[in-house]
Parts: C-alpha cells; structure tokens; sequence
C-alpha cells in the first residue's frame, strides 16, 4: 500500500502504515485503472480527504476528477478490487484495482463520520453568529420582489404575540398585499428603495383563502412521477454503462460478477420495499375522499425518486443473468412501470370521487404488489414453500380488498336510504315503516 499524508500545502510526505483520520490531511493511495476502450492498467492515485474522493495522476499529482463525500452512496471491496457508488451523480460504478479496498473503505467512513457529526452540532444563534440581528421578510405580489432584509431591535420595542401560521394571504379590498413587520411591512421595488406601509385596524384579520384546491399540489407531484415512470422505462432500453476490470484469473471474474449481481439485487429490492409502503400509505391516507392528508404527496414523490433507479439497477442486473431471464426481468420491470403509472392515475385529485374510483384504486395498487413480486421471482426463483406462502397471503388481502369494497358499497345505500326517509319527513309525510 502506498500512502501519502498532505497537509494544508500538500508538503511534509510521511510513510506509516497506519491510516490516521485527519480533518486537514489528504490521503493519497496507489492503484490501477484500465484506460477507457483499451485494455490496458495505468497507476492512478485515488485521493481522500474530508471533502471528496479524487483521481489524482501519479506522476504530476494533478486532480484527474473529483466527487464530494455527500455524493457517495456506498462502496464495496473484495481482494482485488474496490467499487464505488455515487448513484445518480454518475452513471455505472467506479470501480478499481487494489488490494487496499477496506483501508480505503475506513478513509471515506472515516471522512463521512465527520461530516454527520459537524451536521448534527446546533446551529448558530442569529446570522453569523450575531444574536442580535433579526430578520424581516415580507411576501409581496408576484410582479414585485420579495425582500429579505437585516435589522437591528431598537430600544423599547418589544415582541406581541399572534398567529404566524394564518393560511391564505393577508389583503385589503381591491388593494396589493400587506404584511407585518418592525415599523410596517418592508417592500422592495425594482431600484432597490423600501417603501413601508400600514394597514388600518379594521383591516388587519381580514383573510382571502388564494388557494381554493390544495389538491394543487398534489396533482403537480404525480405529473412529476408520472415522468418517473417514463424515464425509468428509457433507463430499460439503454445499453448498460459497466467497466469491466481486468481480471488474471477466472475465480476472481466470478467472484467480481457475484458481488455487482448481489449489489443490484440489494438495490432492487431496497427500492421495491420503499416503493410498497409508499404505495400502502397512498392507499390507506387517500381511503376517505373528501379530506385531504399532505402526506400523500411525500409519499408519491417516493415511487418518483426510486422507480428510475430501479430501471437503472434492472439494466446492469440483466447483463450478468442468461438469455431467457434477463428477458423475463426487463418484461417484469416494464409492467410494474405500467402499473405504477396506472396507480398513479387513479389517485389523481382531478378525477371525481366516488366509489368506483376507489375500487380502481384498489385494484391499481394490487397490481402493483403482483409486479412487484414478479420482479423480486425473477431476479431470485423462490422456492416452494414461499410460493405457497405468497400465494395464500395474496389471496387473503384481496379477500379483504373485496369485502371492504361490499363494506362501502353497503354504507351508500344505507346513507341514500336515510336522505330519502329525512326528506319525506320534512315535506310532511312519514316515514314507512318496514
């Protein structure tokens, strides 16, 4: 193992053979990495300090490229290679040629150790630390800035109480936005002059809900994940990005080929799982029509945030199965696309509520369980035993799924059975009795 230890001015080289986490030091380690297109090794030296990795070349030390610690993902070694992960910020794994692959691990947990714990320190009081400054922000119409200024508590003044969580927009009759503030509201006009205004007492409270569909929002999420579900699609169709190292042997080909297989497994399914309890939630937050719950958006936009990684993770999966499964896996994964993007429809706030919407919500979300399951058969054949299990299970939940449907059904004709009966009271006619 080669290793050098830089201070702040990249001098004072030492040779020690063990690895010392320092915030101000940069650890340098020898490896070899194959030219893209030949089939050759080069020395590199791979770079590690409390900031990012970086490809440094060997001989004039210049950085090649570099990735910031917040974008790795996870690593992997084995005896001659290690792998990173930077997930979307790269397409493919880095991996290179070293039998330093778990000191190098230690490097980047090492790094990564910091950074958490300088992230969970409480943050400063005021701005730059000055606990006596304050801020005044004022929402403005859309055609005029917004302005966020810096101000100083003079003497005498005091803070009120009042309600700071007040939805809608403060306003007066045929007039722009007011708002609240140290000596009046502070607004900005485009040269840069604050212009403050007062409002009359009588004036203050007065509340105009701008904002007559929450549901807004929510529609704005699902169109975002509805593009998911296309790029996940496109990320099926392209050619895989994988370097393949070079190998001296056929036990350390396999041995490498084991460990990308497992690797995209464990992502597959990490995904699929973050996936179903989203869609679960969606189920269950969206089970009474009329109300709305703010979760769901968080929710939807988890299937967005991990369906493309799911098609990228296919992909690589598929290049290291046979023929006939790697077609079975990509066929799986485009249905539950298909089925995600079913789901999603059915869930849309646009479409009016009722009860058969609610059915093909259901049935929506069956469908993606069963896809679901489809991908996770092909990447592992189950054996018997679970099948049995799964299939058993499967069919209890749709038993349940059927009988709560009934459930409701039942309810609305209770309801319009009552309605009806209450009207004849009120018009002068009783009831008949059963």
């Amino acid at each position: 193992m080669l290793v050098y230890f830089f201070d702040n001015v990249y001098g004072n080289q030492h040779d020690d053979n063990v690895i010392l986490i320092s915030p101000s030091s940069l650890h340098l380690i020898y490896y070899l990495e194959k030219l893209c297109g030949k089939n050759k090794l080069v020395p590199r030296l791979l770079g590690v300090n409390k900031e990012c990795v970086m490809r440094v070349d060997e001989k004039t030390k210049d950085v090649l490229k570099e990735w910031p610690l917040e974008q790795v993902r996870r690593w992997n070694t084995s005896a001659r290679t290690f792998t990173l992960d930077f997930g979307d910020y790269q397409d493919g794994y880095y991996s290179v040629q070293t039998s330093d692959g778990e000191k190098i691990g230690q490097l980047i947990a090492g790094y990564i150790d910091i950074i958490v714990k300088k992230k969970a320190m409480k943050d400063h009081l005021g701005i730059e630390g000055d606990e006596g400054s304050t801020m005044l922000e004022d929402m403005v119409a859309p055609a005029r800035a917004t302005l966020v200024a810096h101000g100083q508590i003079g003497a005498g003044q005091h803070a009120q109480d009042g309600h700071v969580a007040l939805r809608g927009v403060l306003r007066t009759p045929q007039q722009q936005p007011y708002g609240y503030g140290i000596n009046g509201a502070q607004y900005g006009a485009v040269s840069g002059e604050l212009q403050s205004q007062s409002l009359a007492r009588a004036q203050r409270l007065r509340i105009l809900d701008t904002y007559e569909h929450p549901q807004r929002a929510l529609v704005g999420t699902i169109e975002a994940t509805i593009k998911s579900v296309a790029e996940a699609e496109e990320e099926l169709e392209r050619e895989p990005q994988i370097d393949l190292p070079r190998f001296h042997d056929d036990y350390s080909k396999r041995k490498w080929v084991d460990e990308q297989v497992t690797i995209n497994k464990e992502n597959v399914n990490e995904r699929l799982a973050a996936m179903g309890a989203a869609t679960a939630q969606v189920v269950q937050w969206t089970a009474v029509q009329e109300e709305y719950d703010d979760r769901v958006g968080t929710a939807i936009a988890t299937i967005g945030s991990n369906l493309p990684d799911v098609g990228r993770n296919v992909r690589d999966l598929a290049q290291f199965m046979p023929d006939r499964r790697r077609g079975d896996l990509v066929e799986a994964t485009r249905k539950l696309c298909g089925a995600f993007g079913d789901f999603l429809n059915a869930v849309n706030p646009e479409h009016e509520a009722s009860v058969e919407k609610r059915t093909t919500v259901l049935a929506a979300a069956g469908k993606v369980g069963d896809f679901s399951q489809q991908v996770i058969n092909t990447m592992d054949e189950p054996t018997h035993e679970q099948s049995y299990f799964h299939d058993h299970l499967v069919q209890k939940a749709k038993n349940v799924a059927t009988s709560t449907a009934q459930l409701v059904l039942s309810f609305v004709s209770v309801r319009l059975k009552v309605e009806d009966d209450s009207l004849r009271t009120e018009g002068g006619a009783k009831p008949i009795s059963p």
